[in-house]
């Protein structure tokens, strides 16, 4: 039975056990320049995985199983130079946290597709999140960007998608 919030924490806190290097990195043989994680807690999995492009690009998902059936995903795709992609990592490491802590009330319809706040400022860059077409956990999307704010040249930029499955 899809459970909106265990599934919602569940989530938030196996992302942040991967985004802190808390998860062991795997390999698929068969996907070159892939990279896997899973986290299981019973009745949840979560499996996340990407892959590498041939410069700066990166595409992947990520799927929740609840009691063994598949009950949520999301789908990205972009490019980071690697910049952009450091700050990408520490800011959605951030919200994640932050949408876990105790100042952040649990059935909050406030949700940023999965990614960043709306935008966070950090020396030379600027990081913005444009969620659309939804902004709950079970439906949305939107596109982030990263900035180099000296040249006002975007040095990363990822499309993303998510919501449940029946």
């Amino acid at each position: 039975m899809l459970t909106p919030i265990g599934t919602k924490s569940f989530f938030l806190e196996s992302m942040v056990k991967i985004l802190s290097g808390n998860v062991t990195q795997e390999t698929i043989a068969c996907f070159p320049g892939s990279r896997f994680f899973a986290v299981e807690v019973e009745p949840f999995k979560l499996i996340h995985f990407y892959m590498l492009g041939k410069q700066d690009g990166i595409s992947g998902s990520t799927f929740i199983f609840e009691d063994g059936r598949l009950s949520w995903r999301m789908d990205f795709s972009g490019w980071y130079q690697e910049p952009a992609l450091l700050l990408v990592n520490k800011v959605v490491l951030a919200e994640y946290k932050h949408q876990l802590s105790a100042q952040h009330p649990r059935n909050s319809h406030e949700f940023n597709g999965c990614r960043g706040p709306h935008t966070y400022f950090d020396n030379d860059h600027a990081y913005s999140n444009h969620p659309y077409g939804g902004g709950s956990f079970w439906q949305f999307s939107g596109i982030e960007r990263v900035v180099y704010m000296p040249d006002n040249k975007v040095i990363g930029e990822l499309n993303y998608q998510g919501s449940k499955v029946r």
